[in-house]
């Protein structure tokens, strides 16, 4: 996939594999929308650090609420253009053991997105 002159939205671009899916994306010569839930100091020092050249913009989005998300999309396409793709690596951090259960981490799957989506 070519990136440069492209833009992308990543999920969770202000975290530890979003914010390195979204580095990845910045140093291929494309733009990108970083979508999280952060508070806005947090999210503005991470788009800085990104990018000085103003190529990485945060904004703060519930990806679980369908008109933040479509807002939030509209001020990237409109500050960039040329949405080619997004990339979700949103997610929550629960403090507790390890554990296999699938059963028990889906509704903590749908804390971030809920089914439909």
């Amino acid at each position: 996939m070519i990136i440069s002159g492209n833009t992308f939205i990543v999920t969770g671009g202000c975290g530890g594999i979003g914010g390195g899916v979204a580095r990845m994306v910045l140093e291929q010569g494309g733009s990108v929308g970083l979508f999280d839930v952060v508070p806005d100091e947090v999210g503005r020092k991470v788009e800085s650090e990104m990018s000085s050249s103003g190529k990485a913009l945060y904004v703060r989005v519930n990806i679980a609420d369908d008109e933040a998300v479509r807002d939030a999309v509209s001020v990237v396409v409109k500050r960039y253009g040329n949405l080619k793709g997004c990339v979700h690596c949103a997610g929550i951090a629960l403090k507790r053991d390890w554990t296999n259960d699938v059963a028990e981490s889906i509704p903590n799957f749908k804390k971030v997105r809920p089914a439909g989506f």
